[in-house]
């Protein structure tokens, strides 16, 4: 049976109630807003819509109001992820109420215009709160009911059966549909989390800081920035990176930098901590998304503290790999995935070296990491572990998506290096290996993955995966 790492797992636990804390709380600051313009608008134009009575117009108008101010009371207190469900089972309740007293309110206006106003309530309860959204449908659905009861019978304005269904149905619908593709969003949300796991896993062990932003604004860090930080998680995603770290302009605007740099990180209390950058920038649904690897520069240099980063391509070194990959199959067996491991070596490179010279080796070695690097996904890991060799950790991949992927760097490597102006062409030979199918343990792996790439060199297969025994 696997074993779970409890101090990883507590962390995780406390991050997951952050971020959740930090979600509702934005969609709260969203629903407050709607409020006091629903109350401006009642009180600005209510009485110009058919109604039972102005005087009621103005009580829902100034309800609505007074009702928001209490309800900022309310959330100023709501910090921790119970209060945050407390809070918002109480304020749905509320808004159901608000809404049924609006639908009563105006129930002389043929259109019936704020009966629009129920779907915002279901929508906003589907996004509070698992079934939220079918408790709010059936409860607006049930105010609905008897509010056109009430205008048939004291206010004779008839309904159609048809209209009646419909305007019932919808309610219901409306809640029904929510309540599967939220919680399908939610899953989807808790995949890419799961995905994320192992590499954060490893940088929290190793003490880096990993913060993930779309278009400027964080969407993803580990406890590490966190601390590194100051600002409490609930509070992270309302600050700019701009805010949160500073460096070289030119390092920050270089398209994808070889090298990690310095800088540093603008605490909250007003104070900065030098740190060692290191970033990746790709798109995401359109949007610009960077990962930030950042490491205290306190910590480098201590005593015991050895280069965990190649300084020939800025790639993980061999050290900082077998740390990582470890914490990554431990997520795998808990998790029960598997995680391929590529072994590349390069081939004539020696040849290289000595024909062209120390400097063009090194130009064609930095330039196939940066290629590495980039054709691999934001949760795989790349590194160099030797003069010409290269080592790729695939999360979550089966041998087919591992073979795919290996054709795909074999094409990328054989493209030409320009070397003052002469392209030049590597080759290259990968050996693949995957958990738990070729070993259960880091070094098991390696050595698979390397009687296989020796395989595929002798062969000239370009890549082979290793046989099971």
């Amino acid at each position: 049976m696997s074993q779970k790492n409890p101090h990883f797992l507590e962390h995780r636990s406390t991050y997951l109630d952050e971020r959740w804390v930090a979600q509702h709380l934005r969609l709260e600051r969203i629903i407050r807003v709607i409020r006091f313009l629903a109350a401006a608008l009642v009180l600005a134009f209510g009485s110009r819509l058919a109604n039972i009575g102005e005087p009621f117009v103005i009580v829902l108008g100034v309800f609505l109001a007074g009702y928001g101010v209490i309800v900022i009371v309310l959330w100023a207190r709501a910090r921790t992820a119970e209060a945050v469900e407390w809070a918002s089972h109480l304020t749905l309740a509320a808004d159901v109420s608000v809404v049924g007293f609006a639908l009563l309110v105006f129930a002389r206006d043929p259109g019936w215009t704020v009966y629009a106003s129920g779907f915002l309530v279901i929508a906003s309860a589907g996004l509070r709160f698992r079934s939220g959204a079918v408790l709010a449908a059936l409860s607006l659905s049930l105010t609905y009911a008897v509010v056109t009861a009430f205008r048939v019978v004291e206010l004779g304005i008839p309904i159609g059966i048809a209209q009646f269904g419909v305007q019932f149905g919808t309610y219901l619908l409306a809640g029904a549909v929510l309540n599967q593709i939220l919680p399908e969003m939610e899953a989807m949300r808790s995949r890419e989390l799961d995905l994320y796991e192992p590499v954060l896993m490893a940088q929290e062990a190793s003490g880096e800081a990993v913060l993930i932003t779309e278009d400027g604004r964080p969407v993803f860090f580990n406890r590490a920035f966190v601390l590194l930080s100051g600002h409490p998680a609930a509070e992270l995603g309302r600050v700019a990176v701009a805010e949160l770290i500073v460096a070289d302009p030119r390092a920050l605007t270089d398209a994808e930098p070889r090298l990690p740099f310095d800088g540093e990180v603008l605490t909250r209390d007003g104070g900065r901590t030098s740190v060692e950058i290191s970033y990746r920038r790709s798109l995401k649904n359109g949007r610009e998304r960077v990962v930030w690897i950042l490491r205290d520069a306190a910590k480098r240099g201590q005593g015991g503290d050895a280069p965990m980063h190649d300084s020939l391509t800025g790639l993980p070194n061999g050290a900082l790999f077998k740390k990582r990959a470890t914490d990554a199959l431990s997520w795998a067996q808990r998790k029960e995935r598997q995680v391929s491991l590529l072994l590349v070596g390069l081939d004539e490179v020696g040849g290289t070296d000595r024909t062209l010279g120390r400097a063009a080796r090194d130009e064609i070695l930095i330039d196939i990491g940066t290629r590495l690097s980039r054709a691999l996904r934001e949760s795989d890991l790349a590194a160099r572990t030797g003069t010409a060799q290269f080592v790729a950790l695939l999360i979550d991949t089966p041998a087919a998506g591992a073979e795919q992927v290996a054709r795909t760097l074999l094409r990328i490597i054989s493209a030409p290096v320009a070397i003052d102006g002469e392209p030049v062409s590597m080759g290259a030979s990968i050996g693949i290996s995957v958990y738990p199918t070729h070993a259960k343990e880091i070094d098991g792996l390696l050595g698979r993955a390397d009687a296989a790439m020796s395989a595929a060199r002798q062969d000239r297969m370009g890549w082979r995966t290793a046989e099971e025994r």
